[in-house]
């Protein structure tokens, strides 16, 4: 194989997630099929970096089976990073999906700490891959007598248009390239020192405020320049969400639509939150609603995400969403 092909957080899901009104799970699914052809015709490595489920209690059969399906028409098995939405806590178990995939061979999941995954040996030189999945510390430096090393992440990361309390980038000694999953915008790369940072972003965009994220898949080849990745642009109906009741401002992608570049990027040092407007975005009569009637916990969660809140609170205004008991916290997550 010649290298890798980056696959963003698809978010498969029986159920439509957030404001779309289409046929989700048939998209996502087209978008992996797409990006089975692109990894057999350049001769890839398929490597998704995270959240292939959009929940971790999935456990609709017919939605596996035809992610399963999907998944046997790459022509090598997908190396895939555990995501925050694959797995209840930082560790996955044989409960999730994911595990289950792995278990069958259609998938080779990584998750637990940092770790080497794999070496690709090319006419062009030795490739090693590392990974960090979510909850797995970032490496300060990493050790390999390969040519080149790659590293895949799924953290909240200080790109542009990032978190507030998203992690610094910095220098990680013997790693030329890092690839991240987890954010859903591609945001313009960053180069610390010798180490280059890029952000593709995810394949299905989940929520209105993705609306003109360019959906794609990205390539790098050993031996190649790690500045930059080469897109594939993914086929998209950018018509995909009920917009009853809301008014969004264009997203800022300029940077991004010009491909992964080196460009050094000041970071804010933080993002308005706009979690009250998320929340109020709901109250009108007319908001839209998903088949399983989870609009609100779907923006929600975004909101979240959106101001970082801390797990506890999460679990406690979930459940009060939900119009169930609050969670019992303990004396350390209090």
């Amino acid at each position: 194989m010649n290298g890798f092909l980056y696959i963003g957080d698809p978010h498969v899901t029986s159920k439509r997630p957030g404001r779309r009104k289409d046929d989700y799970l048939a998209s996502v699914l087209g978008k992996l099929t797409v990006a089975a052809e692109i990894a057999r015709r350049e001769d890839l490595l398929p490597v998704i970096l995270g959240d292939l489920f959009h929940s971790a209690g999935e456990n609709h059969w017919p939605t596996i089976s035809r992610l399963t399906a999907v998944l046997q028409q790459f022509h090598v098995v997908p190396v895939c990073l555990g995501g925050n939405h694959d797995k209840d806590e930082k560790q996955l178990s044989n409960v999730h999906a994911l595990a289950y995939l792995h278990q069958v061979g259609v998938l080779r999941v990584v998750d637990g700490a940092c770790q080497h995954v794999l070496t690709l040996e090319t006419p062009a030189g030795r490739a090693a891959l590392w990974a960090a999945p979510y909850g797995a510390a970032l490496p300060k430096s990493i050790e390999s007598d390969a040519d080149q090393v790659v590293l895949i992440t799924h953290h909240d990361l200080a790109f542009e248009g990032c978190y507030p309390g998203s992690a610094e980038l910095f220098e990680i000694p013997g790693c030329d390239l890092v690839v991240n999953g987890h954010m859903h915008k591609t945001a313009p790369s960053v180069c610390k020192g010798q180490t280059h940072w890029h952000c593709p972003g995810n394949i299905e965009p989940l929520s209105v405020d993705c609306i003109d994220h360019v959906p794609a898949v990205w390539a790098w080849r050993v031996g190649g320049s790690v500045h930059e990745l080469e897109r594939f642009v993914l086929p998209h109906e950018r018509d995909c969400f009920d917009m009853t009741g809301l008014a969004v401002a264009p997203a800022t992608t300029k940077a991004a639509v010009a491909a992964l570049n080196p460009t050094v990027v000041e970071v804010p040092a933080s993002s308005p939150s706009h979690f009250a407007e998320l929340l109020s975005a709901q109250t009108t009569l007319e908001a839209a609603r998903t088949e399983d009637d989870q609009t609100f916990l779907a923006d929600l969660q975004e909101a979240f995400e959106e101001i970082n809140v801390e797990a506890p609170v999460r679990q406690i205004l979930t459940a009060l969403a939900r119009k169930l008991p609050p969670p019992e916290l303990t004396a350390e997550a209090a």
